[in-house]
Protein backbone atom coordinates (compact mmCIF):
# COMPACT_ATOMS: atom_id res chain seq x y z
CA UNK A 1 0.00 0.00 0.00
CA UNK A 2 1.44 3.34 -1.02
CA UNK A 3 2.00 6.20 1.38
CA UNK A 4 -0.72 8.30 -0.26
CA UNK A 5 -3.19 5.43 0.02
CA UNK A 6 -2.40 4.95 3.73
CA UNK A 7 -2.80 8.68 4.32
CA UNK A 8 -6.15 8.67 2.52
CA UNK A 9 -7.45 5.71 4.52
CA UNK A 10 -6.25 7.22 7.80
CA UNK A 11 -7.94 10.53 6.99
CA UNK A 12 -11.16 8.76 6.03
CA UNK A 13 -11.14 6.75 9.27
CA UNK A 14 -10.49 9.86 11.38
CA UNK A 15 -13.29 11.76 9.62
CA UNK A 16 -15.78 8.95 10.27
CA UNK A 17 -14.66 8.68 13.89
CA UNK A 18 -15.03 12.44 14.35
CA UNK A 19 -18.56 12.35 12.93
CA UNK A 20 -19.41 9.48 15.27
CA UNK A 21 -18.07 11.43 18.22
CA UNK A 22 -20.08 14.47 17.16
CA UNK A 23 -23.30 12.44 17.04
CA UNK A 24 -22.50 10.91 20.43
CA UNK A 25 -21.91 14.35 21.98
CA UNK A 26 -25.17 15.68 20.55
CA UNK A 27 -27.18 12.73 21.86
CA UNK A 28 -25.44 12.39 25.21
CA UNK A 29 -24.41 15.88 26.29
CA UNK A 30 -27.22 18.00 24.85
CA UNK A 31 -29.96 15.41 25.40
CA UNK A 32 -31.21 15.52 21.80
CA UNK A 33 -33.57 12.61 21.21
CA UNK A 34 -32.83 10.09 18.49
CA UNK A 35 -36.05 11.04 16.73
CA UNK A 36 -35.04 14.70 16.62
CA UNK A 37 -31.58 13.72 15.41
CA UNK A 38 -33.17 11.62 12.65
CA UNK A 39 -35.29 14.60 11.58
CA UNK A 40 -32.23 16.85 11.51
CA UNK A 41 -30.21 14.29 9.53
CA UNK A 42 -33.04 13.82 7.04
CA UNK A 43 -33.25 17.58 6.56
CA UNK A 44 -29.50 17.81 6.04
CA UNK A 45 -29.58 15.00 3.44
CA UNK A 46 -32.45 16.71 1.65
CA UNK A 47 -30.57 20.02 1.50
CA UNK A 48 -27.43 18.30 0.21
CA UNK A 49 -29.53 16.45 -2.38
CA UNK A 50 -31.19 19.69 -3.49
CA UNK A 51 -27.79 21.36 -3.89
CA UNK A 52 -26.54 18.42 -5.98
CA UNK A 53 -29.65 18.52 -8.19
CA UNK A 54 -29.36 22.29 -8.67
CA UNK A 55 -25.69 21.92 -9.56
CA UNK A 56 -26.50 19.19 -12.10
CA UNK A 57 -29.22 21.33 -13.67
CA UNK A 58 -26.93 24.35 -13.89
CA UNK A 59 -24.15 22.23 -15.38
CA UNK A 60 -26.60 20.86 -17.97
CA UNK A 61 -27.78 24.36 -18.88
CA UNK A 62 -24.19 25.54 -19.13
CA UNK A 63 -23.24 22.65 -21.45
CA UNK A 64 -26.35 23.22 -23.57
CA UNK A 65 -25.64 26.94 -23.89
CA UNK A 66 -22.03 26.21 -24.81
CA UNK A 67 -23.14 23.76 -27.53
CA UNK A 68 -25.60 26.28 -28.97
CA UNK A 69 -23.10 29.13 -28.90
CA UNK A 70 -20.43 27.09 -30.76
CA UNK A 71 -22.68 26.52 -33.78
Amino acid sequence: MSRASRRFHRTLFLAIAAMGALVWVVVDQFEISRQELAVLATGAFMVVGAIIVCGAILAGVWVALKKFSDD
